[in-house]
């Protein structure tokens, strides 16, 4: 990974809130890619992703950090009060819902409340009610490294070709995974942005590569299960596996489109806000959040390179009866 002084600039005219989730048109090789995306979003690892709804419409997602507390993003959280925000929850085919008592964000730059893009959209939505049947997920609060992810969410999907033309559905959690290979870090030089781009089948173009100021050095081949997110992700997390569990490493902030349109489509650039700054770490921790601490020393960097493929392994066994 690598530091981009110059995508602040980029952001201003390229960015986008997202949502759910886009997976390349040959994802798993199924001839049926968004309907394997589905039946993998809805497997048990991933109940604690939270369907977070605005009365009037509207879609956010989020992730179960406590009983009462689910961890999204601040742009959420403005775009309505605590009383406006419902939060369900899906598990063994039902759905369960509570309303939202209170929020509590990151405050925004003064010069820039409106700016998301810079470290500061995380919030945390306080339930009325205690979530139970569904463990919460642990917050990474080390540095990830560069390795491959999953993204879990509730907004629109479509494939890479299409880009997010279809949904939301109410009931349709979908999945993908990315490698993680950018990073922005702010003025005390915690991590502050993670970035990833959907790339295109036949590894031609590279989006990190070509369209960033300096360019940063990324793999322009795409995995098996490759996906980004999409319109109506936003606060959902980015997911690493450590020891054999998924841990939250960052929360969705936006999408960035240099073909001129933040679809979710091939070459677009998805963008997390990470969780190892001070001013995160407090966030989590008064919400009753906790931290994910390594029993075993963790491998050198480029052996975690197919984590989450790993992970897909892991899915399989564990729905097996």
């Amino acid at each position: 990974m690598r530091l981009l002084p110059a995508l602040a600039a980029l952001m201003l005219c390229l960015a986008a809130p997202a949502g759910a989730v886009t997976v390349k048109d040959s994802f798993g090789g199924s001839a049926t890619p968004l309907a394997l995306s589905a039946s993998l979003g809805a497997h048990a690892d991933f109940d604690a992703v939270a369907r977070l709804r605005l009365s009037g419409g509207g879609i956010c997602s989020g992730a179960l950090i406590s009983p009462t507390a689910v961890l999204t993003a601040r742009h959420c959280a403005d775009a309505g009060g605590a009383s406006s925000w419902s939060a369900e929850f899906r598990s063994g085919g039902a759905t369960t819902g509570t309303g939202v008592a209170s929020i509590a964000a990151l405050a925004p730059d003064p010069a820039d409340p409106g700016d998301y893009f810079n470290g500061t959209d995380l919030a945390v939505f306080r339930l009325s009610s205690p979530v139970t049947g569904i463990d919460p997920l642990l917050v990474l609060g080390d540095d990830p490294l560069t390795e491959s992810f999953a993204m879990v969410g509730w907004g629109r999907y479509g494939t890479g070709s299409s880009g997010a033309t279809l949904g939301p559905g109410t009931g349709r959690r979908g999945f993908a995974l990315n490698m993680l290979e950018g990073y922005t870090r702010d003025s005390a030089d915690a991590l502050a942005l993670l970035l990833a781009d959907f790339d295109r089948e036949d590894g031609s173009g590279n989006t990190l590569l070509t369209a960033l100021d300096p360019p940063l050095a990324s793999d322009a081949a795409p995995l098996g299960y490759e996906g980004l997110i999409a319109p109506g992700d936003s606060g959902g997390p980015m997911l690493v596996l450590r020891e054999g569990k998924w841990v939250v490493a960052g929360v969705v902030t936006g999408i960035l489109g240099y073909d001129g349109s933040a679809d979710s489509d091939y070459g677009d650039v998805g963008v997390w806000t990470a969780l190892g700054s001070s001013a995160a770490r407090g966030l989590v921790g008064d919400a009753g959040g906790n931290y994910y601490a390594a029993t075993v020393p963790l491998p050198f960097p480029v052996a975690m390179l197919g984590a989450a493929c790993a992970g897909l392994v892991l899915l399989g066994r564990r729905s097996q009866p």
